[in-house]
């Protein structure tokens, strides 16, 4: 657990950002927003840090402000799968805390990360007031994980080549930006390795096939997606 430090409060200005975004807080009137923005608190932390562990007695709704967490859950064998990719804006730990049951699964930042978050007795005194962001957060999070669990259901038959493209034009629309060259995604090909469940050299592989085929870039931090159609075309040869 991290405490405030200064220089976080010059995310304060982001926090402001995702929350007026926020289909969850957005709609709230000023003086609501206001008050969040001064009872949630900024923390950063590293990459692969964890920010909560399965297990974990819920004490707080999270926020992504800055950056990228995964959610992670351990199997009995030990093995860990990554269930989500949270984005900023994105709320996480929530139904836990409205359950009053441990966290279900592990909270780590993905890079570096700063998240807003909000104890139980604020999020307790806000749905009191505003009983309507429990019901948007609850609608938010479970179309999350449908969409995830719909997504790995998907992924579970098919070739890891066709896993990663799949992934990739899940991630497009969510978290890309327009440049010149294309779609620029913000991960890593390890990310992607996490998100499908695969080998980092393998990812690597990968990526290098979708190269010489002209439909990727792949940088220090980034991905470029050349183009759409194009992967949309090719994924099927993968079957």
């Amino acid at each position: 657990m991290r405490s405030q430090s200064p220089a976080l409060k010059t995310k304060t200005s982001a926090l402001k950002e995702v929350l007026l975004a926020s289909p969850i807080f957005g709609p709230l009137p000023n003086e609501e927003l206001s008050w969040l923005v001064a009872r949630f608190k900024l923390e950063e932390y590293e990459d692969q840090e964890p920010i909560f562990f399965q297990g974990d007695p819920s004490h707080s709704v999270y926020m992504v402000v800055l950056g990228k967490v995964k959610i992670v859950k351990s199997s009995e064998t030990g093995q860990s799968v990554m269930l989500e990719l949270i984005l900023p804006g994105e709320v996480f730990g929530a139904l836990a805390v409205f359950d009053g049951k441990p966290y279900p699964a592990t909270a780590q930042a993905m890079g570096r990360a700063c998240v807003a978050r909000l104890n139980r007795n604020d999020v307790s005194d806000l749905i009191s007031r505003r009983p309507e962001v429990a019901s948007r957060t609850i609608m938010e999070v479970t179309d999350r994980v449908r969409k995830a669990h719909e997504m790995r259901m998907r992924m579970a038959t098919q070739r890891v080549e066709r896993r990663i493209v799949e992934a990739l034009l899940e991630l497009a629309p969510r978290i890309g930006q327009s440049v010149d060259e294309g779609i620029r995604i913000d991960l890593t090909r390890r990310d992607i390795a996490e998100i499908v469940g695969t080998t980092v050299e393998t990812s690597i592989r990968v990526f290098s096939r979708l190269k010489s085929q002209g439909l990727v870039e792949s940088h220090r931090g980034w991905i470029v997606l050349k183009s759409l159609e194009a992967l949309r075309r090719v994924a099927p040869q993968w079957e």
